[in-house]
């Protein structure tokens, strides 16, 4: 499995602690503008979901 880029693993952490996606993508360092659509683009990835699934376990 490829692994998370830094932005990718910050959003996982801030959302685990927020469950908001567009708040997690700006913690995360996404631009605030499209914020709403990288956290929609992110969680739709099979990889950063595992990831959260992996943080709350």
């Amino acid at each position: 499995m490829l692994e998370l880029t830094g932005r990718q693993e910050k959003f996982c952490r801030a959302f685990v602690d927020v469950a908001n996606g567009a708040y997690a993508a700006r913690e995360a360092g996404y631009a605030p503008r499209s914020a709403r659509m990288q956290g929609h683009r992110l969680l739709k990835d099979r990889r950063v979901r595992a990831r959260i699934a992996d943080i709350q376990a």
